[in-house]
Formats: C-alpha cells, sequence, structure tokens
C-alpha cells in the first residue's frame, strides 16, 4: 500500500512539472480565434434559437410554455427564484456556511471572502491552493467561479422578461473573463471547478437566448471563452490511475461532452465530444459498483457523480448519442440507491464528505436531498416515479413542460441490502435506518469516505435522531478535518482511541486500507429486519480484534437492538467506547436509561446499554456540520467499557419507553 502511493505521488509531480513548463494558453483576438478554430461565419446572437440540433435540455424558443407551467403547478419554486435572482443581483451569496455576505458592486474573484485570503494572479500552475498555516479555503472562490447563480438570473429573465436580468448575466461573464485571464489565476487550478463554469456558461447561454436579445459581440466571445476552457480541461485531465479516478476527471469528462456536443463548430468538438464518451463510459464501470453506489465512500458525492452521469446521459438521448446497456444499468442503479437512502424528511444520511457539490443548482442547493435526480432519472430510464419523491422543478427543466403531467405512482420504501458496497437500508414509511460497512479498497485511497463502519444512521418520524456528525471543512483547519472523518466522529465503536484506518495528518485525502470489511447477514421477518457485518481494523492492535455489530430492527415498533461483540486473543485489557450522536434538543439520564427528546409534544427516543461489565456513560455537548462549513449543536452520548476479549455489549433504541430489565 504503501509503495503504491508512493508511486501515485510520483506519478502526479511529475504532472504538476510537465503542467510548469508546458507552453501558456494565450487567448487569440476575436477575429483570428474564429478564423483558426471555428468553422463557418461566427455566431450571431441568435446562434442557439435560429438552430434545430443539437438539442439542448429545453428550448428557449419555449420559454412562455415553461413560465405558464411554473406560475400554474409550481408556484412556490416562482417564489423562490425571485428570491434567489434578486441575491445573485445583488452580489450576494451564502456560500459554504459563509451565511449571506455581500460582496460589493465589484466581486473579488480570486479572495476566500470567508477569511480575506486572496490568491496571486499568475499562471495557475505557481499558485499554491492550500497554506497549512492559514485558515483559508480554496473551495470558497472555487464555488463562486462555477457561476451556478446563472442559472437563477436565467429563470428570472423566463418569468419576467427584464433586461435587468440579461444586463447582470452578461456583465457577470464579461466581468469574470477580464479577471481571469485564460490559465491565470486560483480559478484554473482545478479542472473540475473550469468544467462545471463551462457548464453553467452554457445553461447561462441557453437561457438568454430567449428573446434573441444577446449582443453579437457578447456571445462571441463567451464562445471564445468557452473554447479556452476546454483547451484547458483537454490538457489537464485530472487522472489518478485505473480504478483510483474521482469525482474530478468525471466532471472533465462532462465538461468536454458539453462543449463537444453544443459547440460542433470548434475545430476540436468531436475530439472532445469522443474522449468525453468514452471516458465516462469508462469511468461509469469502475468508479460505480454493480449494486449502483460509487465507491468513493460518501452519499454527497454519490449525489454528484450520479448527476454527472445522467446529465450526459439525457442529452446523449437527446442527441442521437447512445450509450451501452452497462452505462444504462448503472445509472439505473444509482438512482435506485439514491431512492433507497432517501428517509421519510426527504433527505439522506451524510456519510462520508459532504462538501455541497453540484453541477448546475436549480430548486435546490442541499446535498442531501437527491429527489431530483431521483425523479429525472427515472424519467429519463423510462421507469415509474415514486409519489414520494414528488413533482420538482427540475423535472421541468431537464424534461420539459409535458413530463409534469405524468403521474407519480404510490410505492412504499422497502427495506434493500446492497452488499458488493456495504450498505445496509432498513425503512418504512417513516422508519429509516442505514448501516455502513464499506472499505477504503486498496485503489481509491479513501479519498472522500469516513472511518464509519459499522456506523448507523437513524430517522424516525421524519426526525433526524442519530446522525454521521458530518464534514466541518477540507485544508482550511487540519484538525476539523480529520476529526470529521475520524472513528470518533461516527455511531461506531473505538478501541484505545485508535482509528480503523490509520492515516496521515497532512494527507487530508488519503486512509489506509485497513479495514477489511463485510455484511454477512441479511434477513427480513415481516416486521423484522436483522443485519449484521464485521470488520478487522484494529486486529492491528495485540491481540487481533474483530469487531461485529449485528441490529435488528422493528419496524413497526419503531425500536432497533444493537450487539456490539468483540472477538480475539484475550492478552490484554482494552478500552471499548461506543458513541452515538444525537441532534436532538435534550438528553436526559436516568439510571441505565437515556430520553433523547425532540419537539414539545413529541416522543421520547430512549436509549439503554446492557453490558456484561461495568461501565461509564457520559453524555456532552458536541457539535455537528449539516452542511459543509456550517455548525449546528448536537449531543454525543458515549458509552466506556474496559474489558478484556471476548466482549459484548448491547444497545437498545426505541421510540417508546422500553420496560427492559
Amino acid at each position: 500500500m504503501k509503495s503504491r502511493l508512493f508511486l501515485l505521488k510520483a506519478k502526479l509531480k511529475l504532472k504538476e512539472l510537465a503542467r510548469r513548463y508546458r507552453r501558456p494558453i494565450n487567448a487569440l483576438p476575436l477575429d483570428d480565434f474564429f478564423e483558426k478554430h471555428w468553422s463557418g461565419m461566427p455566431p450571431r446572437g441568435d446562434y442557439l434559437t435560429a438552430r434545430r440540433i443539437p438539442r439542448f435540455f429545453f428550448d428557449p424558443n419555449h420559454a412562455r410554455k415553461y413560465r405558464d407551467r411554473l406560475e400554474r403547478d409550481l408556484p412556490d419554486s416562482v417564489a423562490a427564484i425571485h428570491t434567489r435572482a434578486d441575491r445573485a443581483l445583488k452580489h450576494r451569496f451564502d456560500l459554504l456556511g459563509s451565511g449571506e455576505v455581500c460582496l460589493g458592486e465589484k466581486i473579488d474573484w480570486h479572495q476566500d471572502f470567508k477569511s480575506g485570503k486572496r490568491w496571486p494572479q499568475v499562471h495557475f500552475s505557481k499558485v499554491a491552493i492550500v497554506d497549512p498555516s492559514d485558515n483559508s479555503d480554496v473551495k470558497v472562490p472555487w464555488e463562486l467561479s462555477r457561476l451556478q447563480h446563472l442559472a437563477d438570473l436565467g429563470r428570472a429573465y423566463w418569468l419576467t422578461d427584464s433586461h435587468i436580468w440579461l444586463d447582470e448575466f452578461t456583465s457577470t461573464i464579461t466581468d469574470w473573463e477580464e479577471n481571469n485571464p485564460v490559465d491565470v489565476g486560483v480559478n484554473w487550478t482545478c479542472s473540475m471547478e473550469v468544467a462545471i463554469r463551462a457548464i453553467n456558461i452554457i445553461w447561462g447561454l441557453y437561457f438568454f437566448s430567449a428573446g434573441n436579445r444577446l449582443d453579437d459581440a457578447f456571445l462571441r466571445r463567451a464562445v471564445r471563452l468557452l473554447y479556452y476552457h476546454g483547451l484547458h480541461i483537454e490538457r489537464n485531465l485530472e487522472r489518478i490511475a485505473r480504478g483510483s479516478n474521482t469525482n474530478h476527471l468525471l466532471s472533465n469528462y462532462l465538461g468536454l461532452f458539453y462543449l463537444g456536443v453544443f459547440l460542433p463548430e470548434f475545430d476540436r468538438a468531436d475530439r472532445w465530444r469522443k474522449i468525453a464518451k468514452h471516458g465516462l463510459e469508462e469511468e461509469i464501470a469502475l468508479e460505480v459498483a454493480a449494486d449502483g453506489v460509487d465507491y468513493e465512500g460518501s452519499t454527497s458525492y454519490h449525489r454528484l457523480v450520479e448527476e454527472i452521469f445522467l446529465s450526459a446521459f439525457i442529452l446523449g438521448n437527446k442527441n442521437d448519442i447512445k450509450f451501452s446497456n452497462v452505462y444504462r444499468d448503472r445509472l439505473s442503479r444509482m438512482v435506485d440507491f439514491s431512492a433507497a437512502i432517501t428517509a421519510p424528511s426527504g433527505k439522506a444520511p451524510l456519510v462520508g464528505d459532504n462538501d455541497d457539490g453540484f453541477i448546475v443548482k436549480l430548486s435546490t442547493d442541499n446535498p442531501a436531498d437527491h429527489r431530483h435526480p431521483v425523479e429525472i432519472g427515472l424519467l429519463a430510464l423510462k421507469r415509474e416515479v415514486p409519489d414520494r419523491f414528488g413533482i420538482t422543478e427540475e423535472r421541468l427543466w431537464y424534461h420539459g413542460p409535458e413530463s409534469l403531467k405524468k403521474r407519480t405512482v404510490a410505492q412504499k420504501p422497502h427495506s434493500v441490502l446492497f452488499k458488493q458496497s456495504g450498505h445496509a437500508v432498513i425503512q418504512n414509511e417513516d422508519f429509516h435506518l442505514m448501516f455502513n460497512a464499506g472499505r477504503v479498497g486498496e485503489k481509491t485511497q479513501g479519498g472522500h469516505k469516513h472511518n464509519d463502519n459499522l456506523s448507523i444512521t437513524l430517522e424516525i418520524g421524519k426526525r433526524a435522531c442519530l446522525i454521521d456528525a458530518g464534514t466541518a471543512c477540507y485544508t482550511s483547519d487540519y484538525d476539523m478535518r480529520n476529526y470529521s472523518r475520524s472513528t470518533a466522529a461516527h455511531n461506531t465503536v473505538t478501541i484505545d482511541g485508535e482509528e480503523q484506518n490509520r492515516y496521515f495528518k497532512n494527507r487530508l485525502f488519503y486512509l489506509f486500507d485497513d479495514a477489511r470489511t463485510a455484511i454477512d447477514l441479511w434477513a427480513r421477518h415481516g416486521d423484522v429486519v436483522i443485519v449484521s457485518g464485521t470488520h478487522d481494523g484494529y486486529r492491528r492492535l495485540n491481540d487481533g480484534i474483530t469487531h461485529r455489530r449485528t441490529i435488528w430492527a422493528f419496524l413497526d415498533k419503531h425500536s432497533i437492538a444493537i450487539m456490539d461483540e468483540f472477538t480475539g486473543r484475550s492478552d490484554q485489557e482494552h478500552l471499548f467506547e461506543t458513541r452515538f450522536h444525537t441532534p436532538l434538543a435534550r438528553v436526559n439520564p436516568s439510571d441505565r436509561t437515556i430520553a433523547v427528546l425532540g419537539e414539545r409534544n413529541s416522543k421520547a427516543i430512549n436509549m439503554a446499554s446492557f453490558c456484561q461489565s461495568a461501565g461509564r456513560m457520559i453524555i456532552q455537548p458536541t457539535r455537528y456540520f449539516p452542511r459543509y462549513g456550517m455548525s449546528e449543536m448536537a449531543h454525543l452520548i458515549k458509552y466506556e467499557h474496559r474489558s478484556r476479549l471476548p466482549f459484548r455489549n448491547l444497545i437498545v433504541v426505541a421510540e417508546e419507553a422500553m420496560p427492559i430489565e
């Protein structure tokens, strides 16, 4: 494992050196650019509306139909669009836990406005994006420069037909281009960011082509800017190694796919389209397991990757670009996983990293909300949409006004095992438990996975009862980053204060593949579901310990029993610490039982431990991170026991009082 890590680091270092000595890209003057890189006459303002092919998700020639549907069928979306577009117009942004911040009349695209750090405007290969000595977060200028607010301005334009939105769109693109010359500055340091920005500019151009009011000169500048985005991506594809690639490379491919499909006059359009389609086909087979789960170990990144593959699939269908049966099958199973992990509240548990990552933001920016890709995915795959996913604004933009007439079907959620990926979901209409036993894997390096083996999340009656602590940050605070992915931040057991999978403090996206994991029991008997899994991440300790956790879920009674068993040699005593994190407001201990209380008049969630040895219970306030960078109060409930092996501990969690003696 260490040798593989060394070889990967060496390979990436060589790629970095190659970037430094590569000839820089120089953007040509407009006339020279179109003469050299464009076939035919330079585009005019009606470029996107005057042609019939290629086809986008929506048609700017039919903006009136979309407006009518929004106003008639989605009035809440209309109000939300106006609110979000007005904030964007005033340059008020709420990004990555910042709270709403006004960036002034002229946006500084190179600054982390949360910390005040500003990156220099030098060639991107010379920009140091991370500095451990300060609390800056490069994701802030990156997130701002994704330009995802263009979709808010565009939808407001379709609703009002007002020039104020068009003027803001053109001034935003013009200002960004003037202050971010090609390959200069922090916003060119990551090809994923370049790709997402290109995609959002394309969405913006389609929105603002309605009414044919785009200025010819502006459109030509925007098209030239997009070409250099594509060229940068092609020259800086974020490949790591076969079987080790991530959502970054997928975003690169999607950006090239958009550019190759929608700007076919580019001299590199065919090449970009072929690179992208081949890459997406290859990576969906490598990065998505046969059971449909993204291998990065994160529900939020699963959603992002799903959006990437789904977006390409829909665009391909619209433009007679067919993806393989393997691609379609994996995508269908990805949608099934998102559907399964969506709890009755409409939110999915935050397993692994959550960094608010989207390709395009429309009606939601919450990475825990998987309902939108589920809905548009099922429609794209010509499958029925269960009524619990509703009808969203995303359906309108991805599938057109007529799609709103398609009815949802009554379908109850059911328990399902994703054995290959190591996830189990136990659920009914008002109960949802997710059990995790996903391995780091030999090649994936840990990336966005946390030390959450045999951890659970639990929702009862649309209330989150047991939660993952979420992700505080990435590079702005190494200690908080490492805490977020630590075993202690999850609803599982630490032994002697050790980690399930070791990590280096300064290698923020790397975990050792220490814990071999498996779910080896899955049984259903009416309203009772049993799941059991093991990991041996602590086998490196002197006694070669294996941890088994078995869960009995009683769906009709809204209760679970958790049995933790530890086996190995009995040479020495160990400290076993079992942790549970709850966001509920009040925790009242009484003898061995804890009452976890939520809102007034709501039922309590009771928790009790029954163990062969004496121990102690600790309850303390803590924080969790429901969104990247956003902190809220919670409680940590911890049971401590010292014992030799074998050791067993039973914990019961129930909505009603537990008459257990």
